[in-house]
């Protein structure tokens, strides 16, 4: 948990949160601050681990 912002969403991806990853990814390429603000509640460096990893890996957190 991340007491000062303790709103942050942590864990597991919704399918249409994935998509708009790989979509935004695609398009900006490594600009993980500029995808997590697209995202409600997500932080880059929780964006940036998971574009590694496949679906079913994201899904198992």
């Amino acid at each position: 948990m991340n007491y000062l912002r303790p709103n942050l969403k942590r864990g597991n991806y919704t399918e249409e949160e994935q998509l708009m990853i790989i979509k935004l990814h695609g398009e900006l390429g490594n600009k993980w601050s500029m995808i997590a603000a697209s995202l409600t509640r997500r932080i880059d460096n929780d964006i940036k681990k998971t574009t590694g990893r496949s679906p079913e890996e994201v899904h198992q957190e």
